[in-house]
């Protein structure tokens, strides 16, 4: 059996779906899953409904299917400070979206559950940037 992890990078504006085993119990056991293709060193990992960050590899994960925002834990000396680098990202996210949402309106199509979504997930975003 798999599951899916989802995860919310601030550098795309759609999250990406992965499938893992479930086997798969432990954050370090997840990371070793997921690189290279994505990789998370510097980045604070947290966990959507619990609101846990995973530090730690063998922190366990939660069960059933995780949704995970990435966000990075540092930069440079003298560089923009992280929580500025992460609104501006869901700043240009947002933005991406409207026009996503104006264009899909003006094909006819029904976005009220794109809409919902966004409103969750910038909310959630809010909540998330509150704890930085």
């Amino acid at each position: 059996m798999s599951r899916t992890v989802t995860l919310k990078l601030m550098t795309q504006a759609l999250p990406v779906e992965l499938q893992i085993g479930d086997e798969v119990q432990t954050w370090g056991e997840l990371q070793d899953a997921i690189q290279p293709d994505y990789n998370l060193s510097g980045m604070k990992v947290i966990e959507r409904t619990t609101k846990v960050s995973f530090e730690h590899k063998d922190a366990e994960l939660p069960e059933g299917n995780l949704f995970l925002f990435v966000v990075p834990t540092k930069v440079k000396a003298g560089g923009i400070p992280v929580v500025r680098l992460v609104e501006n990202a869901a700043d240009e996210i947002n933005e991406i979206l409207d026009q996503l949402i104006l264009e899909l309106k003006g094909e006819g199509v029904d976005v009220g559950g794109i809409t919902s979504t966004r409103n969750n997930l910038d909310k959630e975003f809010t909540d998330l940037m509150a704890g930085m």
